[in-house]
């Protein structure tokens, strides 16, 4: 073991992977000295102790997502504060609720000022895309901090699914009627009400979108539209696609092991239950 760890300041890439391999297996038992490496000696060394460490909290936090998508009933919004942890091992989801609710105060503030009908509606969307600015970004689409609920709160800036994860959020929490409408590729939110239901778009600050427009942008992209692509999906259904993003996403940057990991538990959602013997 003394001679893996004295080969971790090996500038040879061939030679870095070879000791990666070694010492994966064995990184929980390894972990105290790990750390230790990670505050001392070489900036190769320290950089490389981390990655390991990354990778040991990576399956820690793996592991309680495979506890999260077995409970029978699978909660999105708590869902997505455990994915945050594949981002910051030590996050603390509490600041980050404490947001949505103030969103869902204000929510509140603006629906009772109205008579029923769309107007009062739409008070999620004008709320959210308006006065606190949440859209879709101008650049690095597929970058993690898209898709993280915790990283979309801080910059204001998302994918589809995520900026509709947080309206549902905060509709949830306002007592509103909401659900996503799960088109492939961009992921809209249908509010509901006394005066029927609306379409918003919240990747486009929550403008309004009527059918056709769905069916034109599917069409656009050589899809015939599908009614199930218009029915309520569960949330079970939506964190899937939310756990498929990320994969997407880390494997683009080289977390290989964490994107085939994540990808598995998406399929494993995404199958049917298995019988039961009685």
């Amino acid at each position: 073991m003394d001679a893996l760890f004295s080969l971790l300041e090996d500038p040879d890439p061939e030679t870095w992977r070879a000791v990666r391999n070694e010492l994966i297996p064995q990184l929980a038992r390894l972990e105290d000295r790990l750390r230790a490496l990670s505050k001392g000696g070489s900036a190769r060394g320290r950089a490389r102790a981390r990655t390991l460490l990354g990778r040991l909290e990576d399956r820690r936090t793996l592991r309680r997502l495979h506890r999260a998508i077995s409970e029978p009933r699978l909660v999105l919004e708590s869902a997505l504060w455990r994915l945050s942890r594949l981002a910051e091992p030590n996050f603390d989801a509490r600041p980050f609720r404490a947001q949505l609710d103030r969103y869902a105060d204000r929510v509140r503030e603006v629906y009772a000022g109205r008579a029923p009908g769309n107007t009062r509606n739409i008070a999620l969307s004008e709320v959210l895309g308006g006065e606190f600015g949440l859209q879709g970004p101008e650049d690095d689409y597929h970058h993690p901090d898209r898709i993280y609920l915790h990283r979309v709160l801080q910059t204001g800036r998302g994918m589809p699914l995520t900026l509709t994860a947080i309206y549902l959020a905060v509709a949830r929490r306002a007592g509103l009627q909401a659900a996503a409408v799960p088109l492939p590729g961009h992921v809209l939110l249908r509010l509901k009400g006394i005066g029927g239901s609306v379409l918003v778009d919240p990747f486009h600050s929550g403008e309004i979108r009527t059918k056709k427009d769905c069916q034109i942008f599917l069409r656009q992209h050589g899809l015939e539209p599908r009614d199930a692509w218009f029915a309520e999906p569960p949330d079970r259904t939506l964190f899937a696609r939310h756990l498929l993003n990320l994969s997407r996403s880390l494997a683009r940057r080289g977390r290989a092991s964490t994107a085939h990991s994540l990808a598995d538990l998406s399929r494993r959602l995404n199958s049917p239950p298995r019988p039961t013997n009685r």
